[in-house]
């Protein structure tokens, strides 16, 4: 799975896929604050909301059984972005684009 957080077409891509996987229902209260980021998304696109938002979908996958997934974040963003979630793996590229990658195993 790849999610493109720096734009919000792909932003809203993410969002999309989350609820067509039922992600956002067992997230519970979590989904729904998920939710009102991305509707934040609309109006301001932050560092933090990229980094809260790979978080989410991170911890989305490893609930819902995905093997690997790949996020694309503001280069800023990824420079200070970590995982704590037990038997992921997570490895973080940064290249010259001004994006990163940040690809999860899981």
């Amino acid at each position: 799975m790849d999610f493109d957080l720096t734009t919000k077409s792909g932003r809203e891509s993410a969002m999309g896929a989350a609820k067509n996987m039922g992600w956002m229902a067992l997230l519970g209260p979590g989904g729904m604050l998920l939710k009102m980021g991305f509707d934040f998304f609309s109006v301001s696109d932050t560092i933090n909301e990229q980094r809260e938002t790979a978080l989410e979908l991170i911890k989305a996958g490893k609930v819902n059984g995905v093997k690997s997934m790949k996020i694309t974040m503001d280069q800023e963003a990824g420079i200070d972005f970590s995982v704590p979630i037990e038997g992921v793996n997570v490895k973080l590229k940064v290249g010259k684009s001004g994006h990163c990658i940040v690809e999860a195993t899981y």
